[in-house]
């Protein structure tokens, strides 16, 4: 009971306090999710591209829809797509370039924290990871590491889970502005 009484006091007397004498209340930090959007949609319009951007994904990895291309921030990539382990993990490795707007989009048949290395891969190249949603949740320069063991190659992993990853040539998302919370489209 006291406790109880003491706690009203307390909570009558700082409300009874005088309004100039206390600082303002500092605003709560936060930090959004790396899967949402740089910016919340504002029209029923971006909710249904957001929403149609989604079902597209989900249609690409249940194998119901395979693009050839997608676009991201205006910007067309032709892709290759790697639905099977053994194309997933052969990727981009030993070619000597890759078109400039070209790229690999490696579907996964589960949502997860899918890792990448650059074992055998001979070109600089973007990794680009995306979400269930649509919208990129990463980007990472991946350098070739030739003459390294496996064992010490670097493992490039997204900081949530993903869906998706896109390779493009590296320097080429910072070249044509791409950035976290873009959503892509396919075509």
């Amino acid at each position: 009971m006291i406790l109880i009484g003491l706690t009203g006091i307390l909570a009558v007397a700082l409300f009874l306090r005088d309004d100039d004498q206390t600082e303002p209340p500092k605003p709560i930090a936060s930090t959004p999710s790396a899967a949402a959007p740089a910016t919340a949609p504002g029209t029923v319009r971006e909710i249904q591209t957001l929403q149609r951007q989604a079902i597209d994904v989900q249609r690409v990895v249940s194998g119901e829809f395979s693009p050839n291309r997608m676009v991201i921030n205006g910007h067309g990539f032709n892709i290759e797509l790697a639905r099977e382990a053994n194309e997933r993990s052969i990727g981009l490795s030993g070619r000597e370039s890759v078109g400039v707007d070209a790229g690999m989009m490696f579907v996964f048949p589960n949502e997860g924290f899918h890792r990448f290395w650059m074992k055998g891969t001979l070109v600089p190249l973007d990794l680009i990871y995306i979400d269930a949603g649509g919208a990129i949740v990463s980007i990472q320069t991946m350098a070739p590491e030739p003459g390294v063991s496996d064992a010490n190659l670097t493992l490039y992993e997204p900081p949530v889970i993903v869906s998706l990853a896109v390779e493009i040539n590296g320097a080429r998302a910072a070249e044509t502005g791409l950035e976290e919370g873009m959503i892509i489209e396919f075509e």
